[in-house]
């Protein structure tokens, strides 16, 4: 930071100073920042800590100073709030991110919740080295309306985990279908709009009758981790806990957050939902007609579908090219908003001659496949 900069910024701060503690008369024409000391290491490989979130590294600083015309260090400017930015190295913060407020001249980085900024926030991949620059910077002013940068920087490189699979699988089993939690065709997939890595969103609109729920990951075996209803919008993956309740029946949609482990469960308007009699998963393997028609979930939920499907190996350059239609008729089908999304994706209702993308598979197998004619969400899961 230019001194000149400094100097106008505190210029600027002399108007607030009385809020600051500061002598009005005082005029302030120097700032010494703080000088960022580097963490213990300047390479970190994050390892999953499981249920505990230790400290990773602590980040240490030297007070930012305040001088007035006279040379004179004044005490007090307060309140003074220490913020701890990161970003990308190479981006010069363009675009920082928060990872620790506080009035001390120190702040614990805790494991669990970095690791979230580094993939969320920062787009880091899992297991891939992610190298990142942290500064200091220090507010002032009445609700810290002026800051000012360390004198300093540091740069670190870290190589985050994976807590969970952003791409795995998850159901709903409940009074809905008799507790069956061993055959995933009789249980509630949820979706999601898409298959970013960085995406632990998922969702499910479909007819919730009064009663209760669990969710499991697709690999659940009998006695093992479930999701349960923490209290308070909360969720806790566990061996036991609370269920999932809905107090009254209807069409809703509910929501999981694997990052912030929160949940939700809101009402929806189906009533101008049309309700098809034939679904079918249609594409290049069947040449486009003919195509195996998908299961309707229950009476209840018509509008979920479901199919188990083998496609046909592929050779060099071959992919299958699939999308979904109703009643055997291209007046009424779903394109892919994005043709590479798999195995999560959105589509779009067309009735007319548009041009209309397929869903793109590079490879042949059993395929778990599973349509939302609401949302027009997709799982095209191979197995």
């Amino acid at each position: 930071m230019k001194n000149g900069k400094i100097i106008l910024g505190f210029l600027l701060a002399i108007a607030s100073m009385a809020c600051d503690r500061v002598n009005p008369s005082d005029q302030i024409s120097r700032i010494d920042p703080s000088r960022v000391a580097p963490p213990p290491k300047s390479d970190y490989t994050i390892v999953n800590p499981g249920d505990a979130d230790p400290v990773l590294f602590t980040m240490a600083w030297s007070e930012t100073e305040f001088y007035t015309s006279g040379g004179s260090k004044l005490a007090s400017v307060a309140p003074v709030i220490y913020d701890v930015q990161m970003d990308v190295l190479g981006n010069d913060f363009d675009n920082p991110i928060s990872i620790a407020s506080t009035t001390h001249l120190t702040a614990d980085i805790k494991t669990k919740e970095f690791d979230i900024m580094l993939l969320d926030s920062l787009k880091a991949t899992a297991g891939k080295k992610i190298a990142v620059e942290l500064r200091v910077l220090t507010k002032y002013g009445q609700n810290g309306r002026f800051g000012i940068v360390s004198e300093n920087t540091v740069a670190i490189n870290f190589t985050p985990y994976q807590d969970r699979n952003p791409l795995q699988m998850l159901f709903l089993y409940g009074d809905f279908n008799s507790w069956n939690s061993s055959d995933h065709s009789k249980m509630l997939a949820m979706f999601k709009t898409n298959s970013e890595k960085n995406n632990h969103s998922y969702t499910l609109t479909a007819y919730f009758p009064a009663g209760s729920f669990r969710i499991v990951p697709s690999d659940f075996a009998p006695g093992g981790l479930q999701y349960f209803d923490k209290g308070g919008g909360a969720v806790e993956f566990a061996a036991s806990g609370s269920n999932f309740s809905v107090a009254s029946a209807g069409y809703k949609t509910l929501t999981l957050s694997l990052r912030s482990m929160m949940w939700s469960l809101e009402d929806y308007d189906a009533s101008t939902a049309r309700t098809w009699n034939l679904m079918g998963f249609i594409g290049s393997f069947c040449n486009w007609e003919n195509e195996p028609l998908m299961t309707k979930f229950s009476s209840e939920n018509p509008h979920i579908w479901h199919l188990g499907y083998e496609l046909a190996p592929l050779g060099k350059d071959e992919v299958h090219s699939v999308k979904f239609r109703a009643e055997r008729s291209w007046g009424s089908r779903w394109a892919a908003l994005e043709p590479e999304g798999r195995p999560y994706g959105r589509t779009i209702f067309l009735q007319g001659d548009e041009a209309d993308p397929n869903v793109v598979l590079r490879e042949g197998g059993n395929y778990d496949i599973w349509f939302n004619d609401i949302t027009g969400l997709y799982i095209i899961n191979k197995q």
